[in-house]
């Protein structure tokens, strides 16, 4: 991917907590961090935000999900796209989930999940 495809998801993301009321600076903050190609970069930045104690990890890539999964078992993780539980990722008791976006007949029910934590996280 290429760092203006990347931003341009960012800056997505960013809209989307607004409408569902998150403000960057006031109630919610958004670090980004990229790997920029290196894999084992992954490791580095998630390190990073356990240091700091975020409060989700919220990541694109398999390299990135394995990287935090190992890190730690405490900060959320969500994970947008893949093989959830192919990988093993997902697993009963884990602190990963997220969207897999490999069946489209499943697009209502993902949005009517994501509206669900919207509501979850705002309460």
């Amino acid at each position: 991917m290429t760092a203006s495809v990347e931003n341009h998801r960012v800056a997505s993301f960013a809209q989307r907590l607004r409408a569902a009321g998150w403000i960057e600076g006031r109630s919610v903050a958004i670090k980004v961090r990229w790997p920029d190609g290196r894999r084992e970069r992954a490791a580095e930045i998630v390190a990073e935000f356990v240091q700091q104690k975020v409060d989700v990890i919220v990541s694109r890539g398999t390299v990135s999900v394995l990287a935090a999964k190992q890190a730690t078992p405490f900060i959320p993780i969500v994970f947008a796209g893949g093989d959830l539980v192919g990988t093993g990722f997902v697993v009963m008791g884990s602190n990963v989930t997220g969207l897999s976006f490999r069946q489209t007949d499943l697009a209502g029910k993902r949005l009517e999940l994501l509206r669900g934590l919207s509501l979850l996280f705002a309460g």
